[in-house]
């Protein structure tokens, strides 16, 4: 785990931004095993419509990030990211409230203190409770630990499927079970770069 990410085990975890308690903590593992091209190109194509999981590429810290970025994330790929954002690109799997997280991760650094810092984030959820767009919307205001009275989202679609975004994050219903979410340090890009983040990510559909 990076310097970023990785956390002191105490009274609270945090993962991506997010403070879990001790006994709820979430279990983040870096995916650390290659996945050949022809075996990968195999299983993406029936990513979208699957609540389990996909197969995803990970590099280990010899390989170039850059590739890393590339690659599909369980199942979709990542198009454009704003300019600015951190070269180093890690790929994390986690799961939180029964849904399953992949996430790829890009990090500036390390700064005068040897410290990271988290500028793009992009999240595929998958789970059961997964239904609706609105079923996704109140899983991750609790997994943001946003007020549901106070949290102004506007909707927006993506390929035509629905969802929301402020100025920090952006999350559509991809397909039912599956869910993608995209958070942006809001203090260092705007809502332009998140929602053109968010339209450039697409799901693999040819081999």
């Amino acid at each position: 785990m990076t310097a970023a990410l990785s956390a002191t085990l105490g009274a609270t975890v945090c993962v991506f931004g997010v403070a879990v308690a001790p006994a709820q903590a979430a279990t983040t593992v870096r995916i650390a095993n290659a996945m050949p091209d022809a075996e990968l190109r195999g299983v993406v194509d029936r990513c979208t419509g699957n609540q389990a999981p996909c197969a995803t590429w990970v590099g280990t810290n010899d390989d170039d990030d850059d590739y890393t970025a590339r690659r599909p994330l369980d199942g979709f790929l990542v198009g454009s990211v704003p300019a600015g954002v951190g070269e180093l690109v890690t790929d994390f799997a986690f799961e939180w409230e029964e849904v399953a997280h992949r996430s790829r991760v890009w990090e500036s650094g390390p700064d005068a203190d040897g410290g990271y810092q988290v500028d793009l984030t992009v999240d595929v959820l998958r789970g059961e409770s997964l239904t609706s767009a609105g079923a996704l919307r109140d899983y991750l205001t609790d997994y943001y630990e946003r007020d549901p009275a106070t949290w102004r989202l506007d909707p927006f679609k993506q390929h035509g499927q629905p969802g929301w975004h402020d100025g920090t994050i952006a999350f559509w219903l991809a397909a039912p079970g599956v869910g993608v979410a995209v958070k942006l340090d809001r203090e260092r890009f705007g809502a332009g770069d998140l929602l053109r983040t968010a339209y450039g990510i697409r799901p693999v559909t040819g081999r």
